[in-house]
């Protein structure tokens, strides 16, 4: 079993929600400076400066913007600040919302027990929802190695059961809301 752990940079896809809907003759403004902010954390986690991205993508993270809580939660699975459980809510804030990039990285997570529990049925559905969601236009590779992934994974589960996570998936809403207090996640074994 081979899970391929190439999920593309979440600055390669097209930018995340606005954080104020244009509602307002302020929300443009708060809208744009969102972005900004958000341009600013990236780059600050490619130079390294953790502490600074952590700063400027957690304020939009906690306002419900789907890119920045993949973000905050890739910064802190690489060891830079926050826990484990913190990443695992973020990210799953994130996939909840139908951020491709981050039902793929779930799947992976899931699929080969990274800090969980391994579960190839939540790998199963988490890869299932990315190749549905993702955009090949704007995420390159994503839907096929979602899909790879995917087969490689449902080989681990019988038929009744991948029939079950597939009806699932066709009835799933990307819900909208801002990240939740997360459960302690199982542990690996």
């Amino acid at each position: 079993r081979h899970l391929r752990a190439h999920v593309p940079r979440a600055h390669a896809a097209a930018p995340g929600p606005a954080v104020v809907p244009p509602a307002s003759p302020g929300a443009k403004l708060a809208a744009s400076e969102a972005a900004g902010l958000q341009e600013l954390g990236e780059r600050d986690s490619d130079k390294g400066d953790y502490a600074n991205a952590i700063a400027e993508l957690k304020p939009l993270a906690e306002q419900g913007d789907a890119s920045a809580q993949y973000l905050l939660a890739e910064t802190y699975f690489s060891g830079h600040g926050g826990t484990m459980m913190e990443a695992l809510k973020w990210m799953t804030a994130s996939a909840d919302q139908g951020y491709a990039q981050a039902q793929a990285r779930l799947g992976l997570i899931y699929g080969t027990g990274k800090g969980v529990a391994t579960n190839y049925e939540e790998a199963y559905r988490w890869f299932s929802l990315a190749a549905k969601s993702a955009d090949p236009k704007q995420q390159r590779n994503l839907p096929t190695i979602s899909e790879t992934n995917r087969t490689v994974v449902a080989k681990s589960l019988t038929p009744e059961l991948r029939a079950k996570v597939d009806a699932q998936v066709a009835a799933w809403k990307p819900n909208g809301a801002p990240a939740a207090p997360a459960a302690a996640p199982a542990a690996a074994p």
